[in-house]
């Protein structure tokens, strides 16, 4: 949702005839246009001097001066490369026209506004344009080895807290070696949350190599001194904010470690080994598989780890088991492959509205899945379903309904299921999902567990299509541009863009689903078709890209805000929606 370059975009759309007649009657000439604006610093509004504005056709450049205005002279007709007479820059009277032009800038030590958060808008009669960039944060510090020698570098992994569907995920970001002195450095870094973690580090002492003799290293640690990652600190950067992040890693004794490994695949397959703490699903530790002589061998500190060794041929399998090194090696274990399994969806439908039979020879699919139309016992395929991993890591494998394996195969199943916990997404291209749910657990709402061998209760769900609905306007929506055309005259700007982001969050135990609702240029929102329930409606003036309205602890910031409303499906709500602010930050 960052980015390096700072981009301006104002889009407005005008007609060929429009633009050739206001060119003709106002500057038949082909003289420059002087476009001027300044680039500031988000934070401290000051002007940011001696950086790049440039269009990203490279056409137009030029540096800001020391208070950081900019001008940029461009003709005022060049042609467009359809040849069909609209320009990219036009000026009628005193209005500044973009065809669907871009003006960016950048500087080292600065990043772009929040991606869909908007330009500055150019309205009637301006010329002056706001480039803002956001001052980058750094995170860096110092790697303290226990004893005299420590190892020539250390490999620190950054990690970033993102919503992604609501959830959050801690994404890995880049990997840095320490410097001589154990100095370690993130720069150019958006707000947010962030973690560092290092990796596993051998001791390279060279009388510890003789054969026999005791074996050490560094584990991997978390800011601050944590061995796993739930117990580790984290990190808020706030823009331009320079935090020192310094870690100690202990040094411990390492033990081998050898597991036999059983019903293995045939030989060519790989088999990935995966070693957590406490199950987490954090990168930290690792052993490797040895084709040879089916084993999984290494070394590992004292502590409590769970092993997973899965080949993802078709089809695949998973074996797990719980290893404790306690001041000895563990070299007796064993873990057994065991095929993934397969869950059997079961559709339940309620329709109420009629549909128009599928035509013969005609598939209509959504993301490869299918299900099949009861009601007209036709091949239509309408329904998705999905196995998202639940870890906060996004690691694993998810799964997806399986095609029809013929043209009287009427199943609904999800095959080569590792044992894990699961989101179940359903995405329908007919009605919604009402209910989803497996052995009396409510999948809309709680995770799938998958056991070992992948055994798990079918997953029942029942559809519906008796949609709600709701129209209204936003108030205090963003300002939308005028024109100083004389009265009666056809208008030369109109901005496309909506005008606020309106956001429908399903309270708890409420059916309903999360919708995000188009809000036209003038604030008014047109009848929207949404699942029936109980919602807080929220109105932003700027996209909340990582809203995480998955997690309702994180959404009591915003009990006190937007509009409560209960929708009935077949009935239409009409809504007067208040914009608000971001939880945590000043109304704007």
């Amino acid at each position: 949702m960052w980015a390096h370059f700072a981009t301006l975009i104002v889009i407005m759309f005008f007609s060929g005839r429009l633009a050739t007649q206001a060119c003709a009657q106002e500057s038949p000439s082909n003289q420059p246009v002087s476009i001027q604006g300044r680039v500031v610093n988000s934070v401290t509004h000051e002007p940011i001097g001696h950086a790049q504005v440039y269009s990203q056709d490279n056409r137009f450049a030029t540096l800001t001066d020391d208070q950081g205005h900019f001008e940029v002279r461009a003709p005022q007709q060049t042609p467009a490369g359809g040849g069909d007479g609209t320009t990219d820059f036009i000026v009628s009277g005193t209005n500044v026209i973009f065809s669907g032009s871009q003006l960016t800038a950048r500087k080292p030590g600065f990043l772009s506004e929040r991606m869909g958060e908007g330009p500055n808008r150019v309205g009637s009669g301006a010329t002056e344009l706001t480039i803002s960039l956001v001052p980058e944060a750094i995170l860096m510090g110092r790697i303290v080895l226990e004893g005299p020698d420590s190892p020539d570098e250390v490999q620190v992994q950054l990690f970033h807290r993102e919503i992604r569907d609501g959830l959050a995920r801690w994404t890995p970001q880049n990997i840095v070696n320490t410097n001589s002195k154990g100095e370690y450095r993130f720069a150019e870094l958006c707000p947010g949350d962030y973690q560092v973690g290092t990796h596993e580090v051998p001791d390279r002492d060279p009388e510890d190599f003789v054969p026999g003799a005791k074996v050490y290293g560094y584990p991997p640690v978390y800011f601050p001194a944590a061995s796993d990652f739930p117990s580790s600190t984290i990190i808020h950067l706030a823009p331009g904010k320079v935090f020192q992040g310094d870690v100690a890693l202990a040094r411990r004794q390492y033990y081998p470690i050898k597991i036999s490994v059983a019903n293995v695949p045939p030989e060519g397959a790989p088999i990935n080994v995966n070693v957590t703490v406490r199950g987490d699903g954090a990168p930290g530790y690792s052993l490797g598989y040895i084709p040879g002589d089916h084993t999984i061998q290494g070394m590992l500190p004292n502590g409590i780890y769970v092993i997973e060794a899965s080949n993802y041929s078709q089809p695949g399998a998973t074996g797990i088991m719980n290893l404790r090194v306690e001041n000895a090696p563990a070299e007796n274990g064993s873990l057994t492959l065991l095929p993934n399994g397969s869950i059997d969806v079961q559709v339940k439908e309620e329709f109420t509205l009629t549909q128009p039979p599928a035509q013969e020879g005609v598939d209509f699919s959504i993301n490869g899945g299918g299900a099949r139309d009861r009601m007209n016992r036709q091949s239509q395929r309408y329904l998705n379903v999905m196995l998202e991993p639940f870890s906060d890591f996004g690691q694993g494998r998810g799964a997806n309904l399986r095609p029809p394996v013929g043209p009287n195969d009427k199943s609904l199943v999800i095959d080569n299921v590792a044992p894990g916990r699961y989101w179940v997404r359903v995405n329908s291209s007919r009605g919604y999902a009402a209910s989803v749910s497996s052995g009396g657990v409510d999948l809309l709402r709680e995770p799938l567990v998958v056991g070992h061998g992948g055994s798990a209760a079918p997953i029942e769900i029942t559809m519906r299509d008796d949609m709600a609905s709701f129209d209204g306007t936003v108030e205090g929506a963003n300002p939308q541009l005028a024109s100083s055309d004389p009265p009666g005259a056809a208008p030369t700007l109109q901005y496309s863009g909506p005008s606020a982001y309106v956001y429908c969050i399903p309270q708890p135990d409420s059916p309903g689903q999360f919708t995000q609702v188009w809000v036209s240029p003038d604030g008014k929102i047109n009848s929207q078709q949404i699942v029936p329930g109980v919602y807080r409606i929220l109105a932003f003036k700027h996209p909340q890209n990582d809203l995480e309205f998955r997690n309702a602890e994180a959404m009591r910031a915003y009990e006190s805000k937007g509009h409560l409303v209960r929708l009935v499906g077949g009935q239409t709500e009409h809504l007067q929606i208040q914009v608000v602010s971001r939880a945590g930050e000043d109304a704007e």
